[in-house]
């Protein structure tokens, strides 16, 4: 058990969860903040498309590059994608106007 007091002569290792969200910090039991995290990835990381590329070593935590070029996802809508390339799971809605016919097939209306 650790005592926090003024002196702090603890010499288990600190073990607290880096800023990363990853990796635990590895220096002995301290007061205050952990350092930032030093490990690295040494694979490249691009983005959805691959057009973008930030090469290693890559510090813990970097995220993937911001992408100019249009999404090349498949969508639900099979219109082009008006959006650029990105890192979220989900890509944002289809803002193509669409005409449909109402539910009671009386009068066809714009939808978004």
């Amino acid at each position: 058990m650790c005592l926090k007091d003024t002196e702090h002569l603890c010499l288990l290792p600190c073990n607290k969860l880096l800023r990363c969200g990853i990796h635990r910090c590895e220096e002995r039991c301290h007061l205050g903040h952990c350092p930032r995290c030093y490990n690295a990835g040494f694979e490249e990381l691009t983005c959805h498309c691959g057009a973008q590329v930030i090469y290693p070593p890559i510090p813990c935590g970097t995220s993937p590059p911001v992408c100019d070029q249009p999404c090349s996802r498949m969508h639900d809508c099979f219109h082009p994608a008006l959006h650029n390339c990105h890192n979220e799971e989900v890509c944002p809605p289809c803002p193509v106007l669409v005409s449909r016919m109402c539910m009671g097939g009386h009068r066809v209306s714009v939808n978004f």
